[in-house]
């Protein structure tokens, strides 16, 4: 039996964290495609797909150029990490995993992985794939070969959770998954087991969509509708307002933070740039 806390967080303490960080160049393409995932490597390079393009690009941070790319079957929906030169992309409408090798300056193509439905965010977790789906609505536990090892929907919760759980991220520790999901205005914290843990409500999250961890303690989400970069800490439960319009943010959809570069990345839903903020 797993514990449900619902957290409704107070936006009002937003100011305390604002100034930490500062933009910087934007890099990427900006006359073609959108970026609606990424991920950080961990020497300078940026793994970005592509929606619009049926894209990967391999995006050189320090130039802001992309160094390399590769086509894919379908439209991606995610991007992850799966290991320190393979990525892992979400194919929603061939419902597959897209492995791919990063050989230097080379993306190839590798194995895919059939799944269940509609599939749009994934992460990792203590070797494990863990996925999320629009329809049937719900987020799945899958062990390196694909097979399911856990799923967890409004039918096994016995309650209503998701509506379309969207993007994924899990904290650095990996003791928890977090889970947007813009039709319920929450983001929800699971175990490593896919037990609830915590609901995260605000006025700030009035459409959550990219998520990221920055540490242990310490989740990024990016809004769409409210145009804002939030820090929530589910210790405390508190969500408070980093980033806004005021900064450049517009209709964000996607977010990654990169811990040794102190970098947080931002794609939005306005040109195919990717907003750069060093935090200080």
């Amino acid at each position: 039996m797993f514990e449900l806390r619902l957290i409704v967080s107070d936006g009002a303490r937003r100011e305390k964290s604002r100034g930490r960080f500062t933009r910087q160049a934007d890099v990427g393409e900006e006359e073609r495609g959108e970026y609606n995932s990424m991920t950080c490597l961990s020497d300078n390079r940026l793994l970005v797909a592509g929606h619009l393009e049926s894209s990967v690009k391999l995006i050189d941070t320090t130039s802001g150029t992309v160094a390399c790319s590769t086509l894919l079957s379908a439209m991606p929906w995610t991007i992850c990490m799966y290991d320190g030169d393979t990525a892992l992309v979400t194919l929603p409408m061939k419902k597959l995993i897209q492995f791919i090798r990063i050989d230097g300056k080379t993306l190839k193509l590798a194995k895919t992985l059939n799944v269940s439905g509609y599939i749009q965010g994934i992460t990792t977790c203590r070797e494990n794939i863990v996925v999320s789906y629009a329809f049937p609505s719900g987020v799945e536990m899958l062990s390196r070969t694909g097979s399911l090892k856990v799923r967890i929907d409004n039918t096994t919760a016995g309650r209503e959770v998701f509506m379309c759980p969207d993007y994924l991220t899990t904290s650095t520790d990996q003791q928890s998954i977090y889970v947007s999901d813009g039709e319920t205005h929450m983001i929800t914290r699971l175990d490593n087991r896919l037990h609830i843990l915590q609901r995260f409500t605000n006025d700030l999250l009035r459409y959550p969509r990219g998520i990221t961890a920055m540490s242990d303690a310490e989740i990024l989400v990016a809004d769409f509708v409210s145009n804002v970069i939030v820090s929530l800490r589910p210790s405390t439960g508190t969500c408070e307002k980093l980033l806004g319009k005021e900064d450049g943010i517009k209709a964000p959809l996607y977010i990654a933070y990169s811990p040794t570069q102190k970098t947080l990345y931002v794609a939005t839903s306005f040109g195919a740039n990717i907003q750069v903020y060093k935090h200080e």
